[in-house]
């Protein structure tokens, strides 16, 4: 029985460490972030995320048509909480002003990185 126990002791510690690493990721990218850049008329724009407990996540942004379409590589995007409709993202996406769409993004998430195409 000692040993389930130092095991579970040991999982509950490591699990300790990765989520205060997470944390500290996070806190790191909100107060230095990195400089993002998108490409002029892409076709494609990547954002890399992370949340305030470390997790990472993948935000697309993919051209159909005349305007873009915004996924969460997976996830239902109303499960997130961004303070704005996808739509309203979407649109902003669609002028061109991805300035206003990483402020719309940063309500609860820290952006690691961009890349576009």
């Amino acid at each position: 029985m000692k040993n389930i126990q130092d095991f579970t002791e040991f999982l509950n510690e490591s699990n300790e460490l990765n989520e205060n690493q997470g944390r500290k990721e996070y806190k790191k990218l909100r107060k230095n972030p990195p400089e993002l850049k998108v490409e002029k008329n892409p076709k494609e724009v990547i954002v890399n995320t992370v949340d305030r407990d470390g997790n990472k996540f993948r935000l697309l942004f993919n051209k159909k048509g005349g305007g873009f379409g915004f996924s969460a590589d997976g996830w239902s995007i109303k499960n997130w909480d961004f303070g704005y409709k996808a739509k309203d993202i979407e649109w902003k996406a669609d002028e061109g002003d991805w300035d206003s769409v990483f402020d719309m993004i940063l309500k609860d998430l820290a952006i690691e990185d961009v890349s576009s195409r």
